[in-house]
């Protein structure tokens, strides 16, 4: 149950929520203490992705099926009320700011003249009037952002659902994770900031033309026209440049997807990546598709910069092109009283000039990134059309329950209890739970850990070992009780021939007796005499079926022995199924185990398991340092030159301005005008230059230092959706939103500075206002400071698990429809959106709270500058009056955008900072016990290892600090070209041994030789390239055969076709063949081959088969260990070969049989069957092997 409270906004009077009065008491709170859950409110009930989701379908039901823009066009029908106000508001705003130019210029009349011919009277009356404008406009302007934040989060929460649910009906190869991923963490967010930018897009459309026509009514229809011409001129060019920045969007966004698709690869297959060695070449792929990337995002950045830039300077030339024609054109005198006025109102153009660029650019891209999510779902739809069409006779099911065990076992980022549950009623554990876990053997493995079945797995189950995986997928499937039919994609061959034996036999013919079943194999064909009915495929066709024992004479190319119709129940259980007895699972008495399998406890908080947010409110100085250091130069002379660069071009334009008095200073003017717009675009893209360069630099320090992170301390305690969060959302924010944000932030802030100086000097009594004005921004920022870190960090850390889900969805979606939970998880996905969305639509109105502060004090510094001119007028002079009046008048715009810029920044610094703290992470083999480095000399290993030899001396190893020893005082020695066979009870140390091996896990104590070679003063990346490993799962990647084959691409072509020919892949695959994404257009044998294939190509000393062949078929089995003999069955290869099946390793020098992480024997086969009551001897009983 969530911690937040609930949903505030609904129960405020419209005043408080219009002035956003509710989030005083959390600024308040967020001042004293960092924030948490339990401080943010829920969404209110009308602003769920339920609620939305249905009132969106209404629009989009009829919409979709038009042309490609229907989504955007469906969007804004199911908000046109919100946006209807919106577009009002601004309108009204636009409206009310038009009376500013006019009343300076009566108190610009005021002050020219003398104190016996008007009262101050009026003058103060003015001012009042003055002010009054300023405050309701900027009012009116902050109430239509109020609006557009629940606008712009609503749509941003209907994007969403629609690709997460979209997903969920999705054909498993039919799309891209890194697609979704794309689109769910990027294009959404892109939709976002295109509504919040609305306003900004009406205004400038209201503004401008009344802003012109009262130039031309004061100056000449002339001068109208001439500077709205040269206004309008500009924009047009800034609005061609934005749209083509729009349309070169759509390829960098292609481009990001990519990039975000070969890093989910990358991240997915880390570990078979570490043990190959391949980082390097894994991180180059990745790096050259960012620099493809990279390459898009100068050239978009520079053009938008460029238009930017553009639009900034358009009311300067605007005003140049008004003064000339006025003065040259029509040849009138340029009083400072018309001139202030027209400056006063080319000035109101200027807010709306800058923002018009923003606004064309977010919402091109937001157009740009619907399309892309039109498409998407267009390309679904398609495929759910089209998937698995029958060109043949017909396919009857009297059944719509299904229960489905894959052959790859899907798990999800929760608690053991709730993904064999899957969702349903789990609050009272029942008799039939307890007799699955039973079945599947799950007892010993819950008992060890510490929460029972409460224990929460890892990305993709990564805290259970192969077999513990596979379990616990079978025991979901037989947990379904409705199921009619129960489809087993061979589950049974991740799995020892003991637990196998024994899972069938309490499980599949147990638990499952009443039930249709549908079992296939690859392996454990022994078990073939208790099916009902046989089915023999080849080529994806039936080619034989019927009774074993019609079929048993046309089996015998399968390995099966000759067994009884019964198993012998394992009689170890007993006690073990004890504190099940009782019907009620708390209830406890003296015969029950302390370590109760069924914790009797509440399971954790399931929606974030892994969830971590920093104590901390504010961000750092060394993280601006960091971020600048990035650069390539020091951090502090970075910002300093930056600095210096928007002074002098801000001191360039108020130099311009002053000079804009009378006719004698329009030849000063322009060239003053001109060097100002020259400096402006200098400055502009030398800061654009610098942020794009860091952003490069950080994206390559933190590829490489996640790369480079230990697996047991941050890969198996760190979800893969929070690694990814890294390198989409926070990766976006540098890339993207930092270097608009920082560039608007130098601009609105050195613009402030002018402001202030030019007030204080042309009225130096407005300084008395001044000193109450900083120290009010100073305490509304200062609390502000405090709170915006925190929301900004609890955001993204409840953005994460969404992302997370989508991505963990995409991979289960084959058993999450066959459990028909699809609706389920639509659901699950919309709470974890709801819960998002509300930390962000807190966040984003925490920004309008300060906005609205922010303006009203602006209009408060309006007033007392406006009063000051009244009460000084007599000593003020006509040129300062202007200048203070037509300067603060601006100040509502760029104070609140100064302090908000400033805002803004710190929020992306937090992306910053999250991923400099993933850049700090301490790189694996950092412990070694070697030389500097931890390696010898490379010359030195120039030819090692030559034998093979592999020495265990007295080892030990535990995955993390504070977790039981996983191997215990391990001694062994393999002899040079000696074949070992492992084998031992699930979770006995079989993998543990080989992540010794290739040092994936450092040593707690001991040491592994090889060849006399102590591994641990071995570079890895040495070590890892002169030892091979064929994985039990296998991996692959998007991208060529010959790409999988050796990422290097250093390995001539005869030497790829030639593995290929080995494995019989060489008539089934090219090496151009473009393998999908998981190797989704290739079966899971296919890809098996495909490791294999690696394996035989690198020539090691020393091959590690950690149940190679485990999820092949029979016949492609003896195919690969033929290969496999052939290759690798002579003297010169060490081969340690791990295999549930313990026929495959009869043939072995010597088998090791591991438990509980020690050795318990370790000699001949046939030494071992000899030992009575020995555990390999059992083994074999169990799986009916006997030596040949």
């Amino acid at each position: 149950m969530s911690s937040q409270p609930p949903a505030i906004i609904d129960r405020q009077p419209w005043l408080h929520r219009v002035l956003l009065l509710w989030l005083d008491p959390l600024f308040r709170l967020g001042a004293t203490r960092p924030l948490v859950d339990s401080d943010i409110w829920h969404l209110g009930a009308q602003d769920t992705a339920v609620r939305l989701s249905r009132r969106f379908a209404r629009h989009w039901g009829t919409a979709h099926d038009r042309r490609p823009s229907s989504l955007v066009r469906a969007v804004c029908r199911t908000f046109a009320r919100e946006m209807t106000v919106v577009a009002a508001l601004s309108v009204a705003y636009s409206l009310l700011v038009q009376y500013q130019p006019p009343l300076i210029h009566l108190l610009m009349t005021v002050v020219t003249r003398s104190d016996d011919t008007i009262d101050d009277t009026s003058g103060y009356w003015y001012a009042a009037l003055l002010a009054v404008v300023s405050l309701v406009s900027v009012t009116i302007l902050d109430s239509s952002f109020f609006v557009t934040a629940q606008l712009a989060t609503n749509v941003k929460t209907v994007v969403m659902d629609l690709v997460l649910s979209q997903s969920l009906h999705c054909p498993d190869a039919a799309t891209s994770s890194g697609d979704v991923i794309t689109m769910v963490a990027v294009d959404s967010t892109r939709l976002f900031v295109g509504f919040v930018a609305l306003p900004w897009l009406v205004v400038p459309v209201v503004t401008l033309p009344l802003l012109y026509t009262a130039i031309g009514s004061m100056m000449g229809w002339q001068v109208g026209v001439a500077g709205g011409l040269t206004l309008l001129v500009v924009m047009a060019g800034g609005y061609y440049f934005a749209h083509a920045a729009g349309n070169l969007r759509h390829d960098l966004m292609a481009a990001q997807a990519a990039r975000v698709k070969a890093t989910d690869e990358l991240l997915a297959g880390i570990r078979v990546v570490k043990m190959y060695g391949w980082e390097a070449s894994l991180e180059n792929r990745v790096t050259s598709l960012r620099d493809a990337e990279l390459a898009l995002q100068h050239t978009y950045q520079f053009g938008s910069e460029l238009n930017a830039i553009g639009l900034l300077v358009a009311p300067t030339l605007s005003l140049m092109a008004c003064v000339v024609v006025y003065v040259v054109g029509l040849g009138h005198a340029l009083t400072p009283t018309v001139a202030f006025t027209a400056m006063a109102y080319v000035n109101i153009a200027r807010l709306p000039c800058n923002l018009f660029a923003f606004a064309v650019m977010r919402v091109t891209e937001a157009v740009t990134s619907a399309h892309r999510i039109e498409t998407f779902i267009r390309s679904v739809l398609k495929a759910i059309l089209g998937e698995l069409e029958l060109v043949a006779g017909h396919m009857e099911a009297t059944t719509t329950r299904v229960a489905y065990a894959s052959q790859e076992p899907w798990l999800q980022q929760t608690t053991i209890r709730s993904n064999i549950t899957f969702h349903s009623d789990n609050a009272n554990i029942s008799d039939h739970y307890a007799t699955v876990l039973s079945a599947c053997q799950l007892l010993p493995d819950l008992a060890s850990f510490s929460q029972g079945d409460c224990t929460v797995l890892g990305d993709r189950g990564v805290n259970l070992s192969g077999g513990q995986r596979a379990r616990v997928a079978l025991a979901r499937a037989m947990y379904r009780q409705d199921a009619d039919l129960v489809l087993l994609d061979d589950p049974l061959s991740a799995l020892d021939s003991h637990v196998a034996k024994t899972v069938f036999e309490q499980g599949i013919r147990g638990v499952l007796a009443e039930k249709s079943v549908i079992l296939v194999l690859n392996s454990h064909y022994h078990l073939l005499p208790f099916a009902d009915t046989i089915v023999v495929m080849e080529g994806g066709r039936v080619v034989r079926q019927g009774s074993f024992a019609t079929m048993q004479q046309h089996l015998t190319s399968l390995s099966y022995p000759q067994t009884s119709k019964t198993c012998p129940p394992p009689t170890t259980l007993a006690d073990q199924l004890l504190p099940l007895a009782s019907p009620n699972p708390t209830s406890t008495s003296s015969h029950v185990r302390t370590a109760n399998p069924l914790k009797t406890r509440p399971p954790v908080d399931e929606s974030s398991p892994l969830l971590v947010v920093a104590p901390t409110n504010d961000v750092a100085l060394d993280t601006y340092v960091a971020y600048f250091d990035a650069s390539g130069w020091h951090g502090i002379s970075v910002m300093a030159g930056v600095g210096g660069m928007y002074l002098l071009s801000q001191g360039v334009v108020v130099a311009a301005d002053a000079a804009l008095t009378s006719v004698t200073s329009l030849c000063l003017y322009v060239p003053l005008a001109i060097a100002a717009m020259l400096l402006l675009f200098t400055r502009g893209i030398c800061a654009l230059l610098l942020n794009l360069a860091c952003a490069k630099t950080l994206h390559r320090q933190l590829l490489h230092a996640v790369v480079s992170a230990p697996v047991p301390t941050f890969f198996d305690v760190t979800p893969l959706g929070r690694i990814l969060h890294r390198f989409t959302s926070d990766l976006f924010d540098v890339d993207s939103r930092m270097p608009t944000s920082a560039v608007y932030l130098l601009q609105c802030q050195f613009q402030v500075l002018g402001i202030a100086v030019v007030c204080g000097a042309a009225l130096p009594c407005s300084i008395v206002f001044c000193a109450p004005l900083v120290l009010l921004v100073t305490r509304i920022y200062t609390r502000f400071s405090h709170t915006s870190p925190a929301l900004t960090r609890l955001a993204a850390a409840h953005r994460a698990p969404f992302v997370a889900f989508a991505t963990e969805t995409l991979r289960g979606l084959s058993t999450i429809r066959a459990f028909d939970q699809t609706e389920h998880f639509e659901t699950n996905g919309r709470r974890l959106l709801d819960k998002a969305q509300s930390y962000l639509l807190v966040q984003f109105l925490a920004s309008r709270w300060l906005q609205m502060r922010m303006d009203g004090l602006s209009a408060g510094m309006v007033a007392a500058v406006a009063f000051c001119c009244v009460w000084s007028r007599a000593s003020v002079g006509v040129v300062g009056a202007g200048l203070a009046l037509t300067y603060v008048t601006q100040l509502s715009g760029f104070l609140s955008r100064a302090v908000m810029g400033h805002a803004e920044v710190a929020e992306h610094m937090t992306s910053v900072e999250r991923m400099v703290e993933y850049i700090g992470i301490k790189s694996e083999g950092a412990k070694s016990e070697g030389p500097v480095g931890g390696s010898r000399s490379t010359t030195a290993l120039a030819e090692w290892p030559s034998r093979g030899a592999v020495t265990f001396a007295n080892y030990s190893m535990r995955y993390r600090a504070g977790l039981e020893l996983s191997l215990k005082h391990v001694s062994l020695s393999v002899r040079a070209g000696e074949k070992v066979g492992i084998c031992g009870r699930t979770g006995g140390g079989k993998s543990s041994l080989l992540a010794a091996l290739f040092r994936t896990v450092e040593a707690a104590s001991g040491r592994i030789m090889i060849d006399g070679v102590d591994i641990a003063t071995v570079d890895l990346a040495i070590l890892r390239s002169r030892l091979t490993i064929i994985p039990q799962d296998p991996v692959v990647f998007s991208g060529s055969v010959r790409f999988n084959l050796d990422p290097t691409l250093t390995t001539d072509d005869a030497a790829l076709w030639h593995v290929l020919r080995q494995v019989h892949l060489a008539d089934v695959v090219g090496l151009d063949y473009d393998v999908a994404e998981h190797g989704a257009n290739l079966s899971g044998g296919q890809r098996q081959l495909l490791c294999i294939a690696r394996a035989l190509l690198r020539k090691s000393k020393v091959v590690v088969l950690d149940e190679a062949t485990a999820n092949i078929d029979g016949d492609t089995d003896r195919l690969i260990q033929d290969t496999l003999r052939a290759n690798f069955d002579h003297d010169n290869v060490t081969k340690l070969v791990i295999a549930h099946r313990v026929h495959t390793i009869l043939d072995s020098d010597r088998i090791l049989v591991l438990q509980d992480g020690s050795v318990v024997e370790f000699d001949t086969p046939a030494a071992l069957l000899a030992i009575e009551n020995g555990v390999f001897n059992a083994l074999a009983a169990h799986a009916g092997a006997a030596l040949p």
